[in-house]
């Protein structure tokens, strides 16, 4: 049995020429339910809405990417991913790429063992997931796997600032509940293009039933408005990051 990385370009107005720049949307294609798995959608609504801006108007290109293996950790690529095996494969795109927004796990609801006197319930807090936004400098730390090759543990660092502003641009007034990490492990599809320097914000929920073997695939725990309001706010990420410079976006603050 085979699988594969699904990934396109959507070419931008340089797209060709030598000072083209790239902006990579990734997601990743496989899970053990839907709520894992789902952001593969989001990522197809979110190219469409940049496939019907005429070229003129994308400054830099673009790649929409799944990659395949979320789970094979230590058969694929370097993290358990074929992210790092993309980027081995295509150095002439990561060489003029400017920035990336990974997304994953989108509209999910909180569900949390609640305690009434001595037993345990399992069920909805009537919340919606916080979700956790990774948005680092990726000067502080390479290692997407959380500890650098000396052995040292990972050293918190600055949130890239650029970065910042434009994802607490993009949430304001939006359905959710957001924390912002700095520091530590790069975890999630993010972690590959962090480790290799690319400016990177990592968006990824991750609920106690993200591997959850479910009849109805975990669909009855997720929420419509949620799942519109988070790609939105992907796009608004990526419109930012269109304006924005290479420099601006690898700024260090």
């Amino acid at each position: 049995m085979s699988t594969r990385t699904i990934w396109g370009i959507l070419p931008g107005a340089n797209f060709g020429k030598p000072n083209d720049e790239f902006l990579i949307c990734n997601t990743h294609s496989d899970g053990p339910n839907i709520a894992e798995e789902n952001a593969g959608i989001g990522l197809f609504s979110v190219a469409q809405y940049f496939a019907r801006l005429p070229q003129r108007e994308r400054p830099k290109s673009m790649v929409f990417m799944a990659a395949t293996g979320h789970f094979g950790h230590g058969l694929l690529g370097s993290g358990g991913t074929a992210a790092p095996d993309w980027i081995r494969q295509h150095p002439q795109i990561i060489n003029q790429t400017v920035a990336c927004m990974t997304i994953e796990h989108f509209a999910c609801s909180e569900w949390e063992d609640i305690k009434r006197g001595s037993t345990l319930f399992y069920e909805a807090t009537g919340k919606l997931l916080q979700s956790e936004v990774i948005v680092t400098d990726p000067a502080f730390q390479k290692g997407a796997a959380g500890t650098p090759s000396s052995g040292e543990a990972p050293k918190p660092g600055p949130a890239d600032p650029t970065l910042l502003e434009i994802f607490n641009d993009s949430i304001a007034g939006a359905f959710d509940r957001a924390v912002v990490l700095s520091g530590g492990v790069f975890s999630g599809e993010g972690g590959a293009f962090h480790s290799v320097g690319v400016p990177t914000i990592g968006y990824i929920p991750d609920p106690q039933y993200l591997c959850v073997i479910a009849p109805d695939g975990e669909i009855s725990k997720l929420d419509s408005k949620h799942f519109h309001d988070q790609v939105v706010m992907t796009v608004k990420c990526l419109i930012a990051m269109q304006k924005a410079t290479a420099d601006q976006l690898k700024s260090a603050g």
